[in-house]
């Protein structure tokens, strides 16, 4: 039957803040192999699929006593995100609160998620120095002794009873005693002596090879100690006093690469006054400029600090500088132009002039007309054609009405040609009285050319209207 004694955990994977958990756990110090935590690794409710193959699963206890340790986790249900953890004998040591978070890094990326705080208590059992199976003994043997002094005083009781038999029978165990004793004396004599004789005899060997042993270490170490005075006098050693200059502190690990810096906070000023000189690497921080892992180089020089961070997987340089304060994180690359960035600029600016001469340095050459309904082309008096010149347009008309009305849409053109703006102009026609000069106008919102006819101009079906105009086109 399992003994085990089981804490199940919650662990929502979410961006939200959650305070310290605490789980009102309490294990003992001799709960051993048997002190189980288990967490359930949800995100947004739902469990989160766990495999070995996908995931490293890694878990962290601080413990009151200031103790660390930082072990992975066995994956007991990847179905249903399940992780499991056993305290170790040497973990139940150390009594009082233990703090504890979980990580989760996924594997081939730099992606790793940091679940939230929880904390439980670790107390010690009020016989904490005597194991289980010592205590059963104990009780046992008290027991069995209790049992076999009763025993005894009821025999005793007997034989006083037959006191004549008891009194012969200590004498007889007392005759009998003496006699074993003397033999065991006298044999005990002689084991000890012939002991003694073996003893002695190892003990002088042992020192003779002992002796042996170190006079040859001796010779070894003489021959060493002039061989390297004869390297130093010639110069094959570097003296001590010779790295008085040296730089002896260390920026890096030992093979060059950076160090590592856990639950960075680089968004909070009284962390970053905490860090010290050197090349670190920042996995899952608390907090970071880009919100991402990254690399993080410390400079300093008495009050004056300056801190670069690097993303691991973006372009972005952040500095924060500190002078009496810290000016906060700065991008100083975000408003740099790149090569890529003009490049695409100058393609943009030639794409638009290219554009604008298409649509404004042409030449249409002279076209016909294109006349609505109620006028008519009256090639007697000349062409009616149009013609387009580097954004200038040029009309010659000349039309007989074949429908007169108040207004008279006459003339349209393509929509790239037309002009912007609403405006009048005037034309000739037949000469009779009272039909001198014709009004005209362009109509912006039906993009026509209209003839119009009032009191003061009395245009008929048949007359003859004829001009030109001039305009820049919209």
């Amino acid at each position: 039957m399992s003994m085990d004694k089981q804490a199940n955990i919650p662990l929502e994977t979410t961006a939200r803040y959650q305070p310290l958990s605490d789980l009102d756990v309490n294990f003992y110090t001799r709960d051993i192999q048997t002190s189980i935590l288990n967490f359930i690794v949800t995100r947004n409710h739902t469990p989160l699929l766990l495999g070995k193959s996908n995931v490293d699963t890694s878990i962290s206890f601080e413990f009151e006593d200031g103790s660390i340790v930082r072990d992975d986790l066995t994956i007991k249900d990847g179905m249903n995100g399940i992780l499991s953890y056993t305290l170790s004998d040497e973990m139940l040591r150390h009594t009082g609160k233990v703090t504890g978070q979980v990580d989760i890094a996924v594997k081939g990326k730099e992606d790793i998620v940091v679940e939230r705080l929880f904390s439980f208590n670790i107390s010690k059992m009020l016989i904490d120095n005597i194991d289980a199976e010592t205590k059963l003994i104990h009780i046992k043997r008290f027991a069995d002794l209790e049992k076999n002094i009763t025993e005894r005083y009821e025999r005793m009781e007997q034989t006083f009873a037959d006191g004549e038999n008891l009194a012969q029978a200590v004498l007889d165990a007392s005759e009998k005693g003496l006699d074993d004793l003397n033999t065991a004396k006298t044999q005990s004599l002689e084991e000890l002596n012939a002991s003694k004789a073996n003893t002695l005899k190892e003990i002088t060997d042992t020192g003779s090879n002992y002796t042996n042993q170190l006079n040859t270490v001796y010779n070894t170490m003489d021959e060493k100690i002039n061989k390297f005075n004869s390297d130093v006098q010639a110069g094959g050693y570097v003296k001590s006093s010779a790295t008085d200059n040296w730089q002896k502190y260390k920026l890096t690990k030992d093979d060059g690469t950076s160090k590592d810096l856990l639950q960075a906070d680089l968004l909070n000023n009284e962390y970053l006054n905490t860090l010290t000189p050197g090349n670190y690497y920042v996995p899952g921080p608390v907090s970071s400029p880009s919100g991402s892992s990254g690399f993080l180089n410390v400079l300093q020089r008495s009050t004056v600090k300056v801190i670069v961070f690097q993303p691991y997987n973006k372009n972005n340089y952040y500095i924060n500088r500190f002078y009496n304060n810290w000016n906060g994180w700065t991008d100083v690359l975000a408003d740099m132009e790149t090569t890529k960035g003009a490049q695409d600029k100058a393609n943009k600016s030639l794409d638009d002039a290219k554009t604008y001469v298409d649509n404004n340095l042409q030449d249409t050459g002279w076209q016909d007309l294109p006349l609505m309904s109620g006028v008519e082309a009256d090639t007697d008096l000349g062409p009616s054609v149009y013609r387009v010149k580097n954004g200038v347009c040029n009309i010659i008309f000349n039309v007989k009405m074949t429908v007169a009305k108040s207004e008279t849409a006459f003339l349209t053109l393509p929509a790239n040609v037309l002009p912007k703006y609403a405006f009048s102009f005037l034309a000739r026609t037949d000469g009779n009285s009272g039909k001198n000069p014709v009004k005209c106008s362009y109509d912006v919102i039906n993009k026509v050319f209209k003839i119009w006819q009032n009191n003061d101009n009395t245009i008929n079906t048949g007359d003859f209207v004829y001009g030109q105009l001039t305009y820049i086109v919209g």
